[in-house]
């Protein structure tokens, strides 16, 4: 049985004893901090602790809510063997602690012939990737061939962790001026509005080397990288007013510029929906570990960009609750709608149709909402309810053309509903709704205080409507 890896091991000493005279870990990582500071999700990194330097990363959708990238950097020609010996450690290590890392990666300044194909393969096949992403029977055969010469080159389990969990980087520093050149490339690349001087890179590289020569195993966080990059950085730059949140509904980003949330198993079409038990754990669960993680971080203000259907619209607004002090800029075709955009007093807005409801059904209230195509009769029929009085029916017979009309529109739909549960002392409640996604973020942001709602949502490849989230 293989030894847990550990920092006091001899592989977790290993760095702490040799640290003296080998810089080459330390200038990689320095190179990596302005592209990381890109990513909302970086929190920050440190050196000589299990491994040569570790950054670490929000992750919504992940076990620990948290994982790691890795890296081991040998500034010396490596045999194969040696190769095999890092690969090993890191499967080692992803068999002890399984779930905690996104990318565990070998750097260093070349590979032996045998092996250099290693990284002219993985180099063609990513960047080929955004060609060839709307084909993806190509992009799968890439990949699948890769992943098969791996196999072969690494025998047994070995060969099938390196093409799922591991990775290989050429850096080849020859002294401390040729990192600081890689550096100021990294900066240039990473904040290209901005014109540095050479002089003010350097100093930066020196503070940085500094920062870090003093903080072995120690994590330096987001926000002191942010500190020591404002001597040349403007804040703008550096720190976001609103954080990025992507609803994937598609393929998964390359670019880590957004924090990205995977609705794909949520997004409808002609495919069923997932049981609404889903709904709670694959995606209400990660969208309230990043509401909770933003404002640990002292972060109020979210942009969403995305597609997604209406219940995740509402699943997203839940989340991101004004109750909670979030605000939200809700993307639609004509600009954002923003949750803090409120109504003018005496101010001429959307007037909608509402009916009352005179009776629950069982000791739930049923509304149905919509905007140009009203679901009540459909809603009645499938449910076999009798009596549409049995129904709160909210219609609007125009679009909705602004955020302010948005928010007047949630202000009333809510007065509706909560007076309907008051009166009628509801428990719950089952909404229907028909409208823009926009809307449905913008009613899921005022839904606190609610009953707890049942979301459902039309599925045109069935023809009915099926329950999706459950907002408590």
């Amino acid at each position: 049985m293989s030894k847990t890896p550990t920092l006091i091991d001899k592989t977790g000493m290993g760095g702490v004893i040799a640290l003296d005279g080998f810089d080459y870990q330390r200038w990689d990582a320095i190179c990596r901090i302005p592209g990381w500071l890109l990513n909302p999700t970086f929190e920050g990194l440190t050196i000589e602790a299990l491994e040569d330097f570790e950054a670490r990363f929000f992750s919504p959708h992940s076990v620990h809510g948290h994982v790691l990238e890795r890296f081991q950097a040998k500034s010396g020609a490596l045999t194969r063997g040696s190769i095999v010996g890092v690969f090993e450690d890191f499967q080692r290590y992803d068999a002890r602690y399984s779930g905690t890392t996104l990318m565990q990666t070998l750097v260093t300044p070349t590979l032996p012939s045998a092996l250099q194909w290693i990284e002219t393969n993985a180099g063609r096949i990513e960047r080929a990737r955004r060609f060839y992403q709307p084909f993806t029977g190509i992009i799968s055969a890439n990949d699948d061939a890769y992943r098969s010469k791996l196999e072969e080159a690494f025998p047994g389990s070995l060969g099938t962790f390196v093409a799922n969990g591991a990775n290989i980087s050429l850096r080849n520093f020859t002294d401390y001026s040729s990192a600081s050149s890689v550096f100021a490339n990294a900066l240039n690349t990473a904040f290209q509005e901005s014109d540095f001087g050479m002089r003010s890179i350097s100093a930066l590289f020196d503070q940085l080397n500094h920062v870090f020569s003093n903080a072995s195993g120690a994590m330096v966080d987001r926000q002191s990288l942010i500190e020591v990059l404002g001597s040349v950085l403007s804040s703008e730059l550096l720190v976001k007013t609103s954080q990025p949140v992507r609803i994937l509904s598609d393929a998964v980003h390359d670019v880590s510029d957004h924090i990205e949330i995977d609705a794909r198993p949520f997004s409808g079409g002609p495919v069923a929906y997932p049981a609404p038990e889903m709904w709670g754990s694959d995606l209400a669960g990660p969208l309230e570990k990043t509401a909770n993680w933003l404002r640990t971080m002292g972060h109020s203000r979210v942009t969403l960009s995305g597609r997604y259907r209406l219940s995740t619209g509402f699943a997203v607004g839940a989340a991101f609750r004004a109750a909670f002090g979030f605000e939200v800029e809700i993307p639609t075709r004509d600009g954002f709608w923003n949750t803090d955009t409120h109504p003018v007093p005496r101010a001429s807005y959307p007037e909608w149709t509402i009916e009352p409801s005179t009776q629950l059904v069982g000791d739930r209230l049923v509304v149905s909402i919509g905007v140009l195509r009203d679901p009540t009769s459909q809603v009645a029929k499938q449910f076999a309810i009798d009596e549409t009085s049995q129904i709160l029916r909210i219609f609007l017979s125009q679009a909705l053309t602004s955020g302010e009309d948005a928010q007047a529109s949630v202000l009333d739909i809510k007065s509706a509903v909560s007076a309907a549960c008051v009166g009628l002392d509801a428990r719950s409640i089952d909404l229907f709704f028909v409208g823009p996604a926009a809307l449905a973020v913008a009613l899921g942001h005022r839904w606190n205080g609610m009953a707890p709602t049942q979301f459902f949502e039309f599925v045109s490849g069935q023809g009915t409507y099926v329950p999706t989230i459950e907002v408590a």
